[in-house]
């Protein structure tokens, strides 16, 4: 009879797993070719590769592309987000997306966010963010979770 940690193993492996295969597919189901390139631009200069894989290294322009085959006006949302990035990125993208972080209220500053917040939720949801950037092997137990101990996140 399995014990409790096998249980727990299978239940995260059964919860990260769908994720992984849905990264690992290579047709977009929403999308163009060239729009997922795109998406996979932009969400690379959120979470670029370094000694650990980066965003598009993970898959998640594809997990994106996922999300708006399944919701139709999620995908038009993007479509219009990547649109207005494109046409105002004048050809310096790192740039643009400075500048969008300081932004609040603004069209930039809601396509940035919508690009970042995603970006990051898709890329921690893989096993590229969570074993490769976070070392998560989902066998930790933690008596308790401190969270976060930076001073200037102490507010």
């Amino acid at each position: 009879m399995p014990d409790r940690r096998d249980t727990l193993k299978t239940l995260t492996t059964l919860t990260v797993l769908p994720t992984v295969a849905v990264a690992q597919a290579s047709a977009p189901r929403y999308f163009t070719v060239a729009e997922v390139a795109e998406l996979a631009i932009w969400t690379e200069l959120m979470i670029p590769r370094t000694e650990t894989p980066g965003a598009a290294d993970a898959g998640v322009p594809l997990l994106i592309d996922r999300a708006c085959a399944q919701n139709a006006a999620l995908g038009e949302q993007w479509r219009a987000a990547l649109r207005w990035l494109g046409a105002n990125a004048g050809g310096d993208r790192v740039a643009l997306l400075e500048r969008l972080n300081r932004e609040s209220g603004t069209e930039g500053a809601r396509w940035f966010r919508l690009l970042k917040d995603t970006t990051i939720d898709q890329y921690y949801g893989t096993r590229e963010g969570l074993q490769k950037e976070l070392g998560w092997d989902a066998n930790t137990y933690l008596p308790e979770f401190k969270g976060c101990t930076h001073p200037e996140h102490q507010k």
